[in-house]
């Protein structure tokens, strides 16, 4: 009876410790584990080059800074490359999770601001969110035996800004505007390219809760040249030259290079304005102001174009006539100058400019 009694209790013994070996390895109550897959926009041309002006290459954005919060959840976690991300797998996640959120290159993480987003780098803060999680079987926490209900879930990220490229800047024949224009055929005896600037762009963001707010909006509005000359060269976003060059028989810029800005987009979409300065003007016959600007009055024919962030805009052929260029910014002319723009989510879309 004894041997009877002492058996049972082994067998006892042995069932508690089968039954405790089952709950280790059963999926932990309320928790699970996600994995990231973060798609980076496709990017590889470098900053300020494109291909000799044409829809080759792509644009270079480094993630070098990859912060990741889970919604719903106080789990964060960053990282210092997407590859290492996308090799993570958050563990011990509880179910009020919601979706993930992803910033790249912004050291401010959640709820930041993007300050001038720095108007020609090309690694600027990008933005993405899913609220997707799709079962995945399940998976083990390394040192342990629990399994936990895998979930994945791809995360699309992209820039939270718009992106001006500007390049072959020419000045071409009214009569024939196929042509370039020369001091035989320009009504001007005289006339320099001194610059390219935006005007009206929004140079901050706020990031938060998947929005970007923007504001502080550059305005230039005077009718004076030489104030809007002085003001202009103040912006963040423009370029000009240390000594103006003639714009005949040239092209600016004079380098397989282009002129690139970033800016926020606003509620209200308030366009930027892409504007030339020229100094130096004479006319052949009679006067004008030395000072003179073309301003473009509407991108692709379309007055309410609306730019969007997240998507490249380059302009490969900027080119004017004398009938474009006045002496202050309104645009006193209507005659359109079309020139091509490309647009798609930070890589490239065709787009035409009319100037007023």
């Amino acid at each position: 009876m004894k041997l009877n009694k002492y058996l049972l209790i082994a067998v006892a013994s042995l069932g508690l410790f089968a039954c405790n070996n089952d709950k280790e390895e059963a999926t932990p109550s309320g928790l699970k584990a996600i994995s990231l897959n973060i798609v980076n926009p496709e990017l590889s041309r470098a900053e300020q080059t494109p291909a000799t002006g044409e829809n080759e290459g792509k644009l270079a954005i480094t993630p070098s800074h990859i912060y990741v919060k889970l919604l719903g959840t106080e789990i964060e976690k960053t990282f210092t490359s997407v590859e290492d991300a996308n090799k993570f797998t958050f563990f011990d996640v509880p179910t009020s999770c919601t979706g993930v959120e992803v910033i790249i290159n912004n050291y401010s993480a959640y709820n930041s601001t993007a300050t001038a987003e720095t108007a020609k780098e090309t690694n600027v803060t990008c933005y993405g969110s899913s609220t997707t999680l799709t079962p995945a079987n399940v998976t083990t926490k390394p040192g342990e035996t629990l399994q936990y209900d895998l979930y994945k879930t791809t995360v699309t990220v992209k820039p939270i800004v718009a992106r001006i490229e500007a390049s072959g800047i020419k000045l071409m024949q009214t009569e024939n505007p196929t042509q370039p224009a020369t001091t035989e055929t320009s009504k001007y005896a005289t006339l320099n390219f001194a610059g390219i600037f935006l005007n009206g762009y929004c140079e901050n963001g706020a990031l938060a809760n998947n929005t970007v707010t923007a504001s502080n909006s550059q305005v230039i509005e005077s009718d004076d040249a030489e104030t809007v000359l002085a003001a202009a060269k103040a912006l963040s976003m423009g370029d000009f030259l240390e000594a103006p060059a003639t714009i005949f028989g040239a092209t600016f810029p004079t380098t397989e290079k282009c002129y690139a800005y970033n800016f926020f987009v606003n509620a209200d979409n308030n366009k930027p304005i892409i504007t030339l300065a020229f100094t130096d003007a004479t006319l052949k016959t009679g006067t004008c102001s030395p000072i003179r600007f073309a301003v473009v009055s509407k991108y692709n024919g379309d007055e309410n174009f609306k730019f969007e962030a997240g998507k490249l805009y380059r302009i490969t052929k900027l080119e004017v006539t004398d009938e474009n260029i006045t002496g202050d910014i309104t645009g006193n002319t209507l005659i359109a100058v079309n020139a091509t723009i490309v647009v798609e989510p930070w890589v490239i879309q065709d787009v035409t400019v009319e100037w007023k």
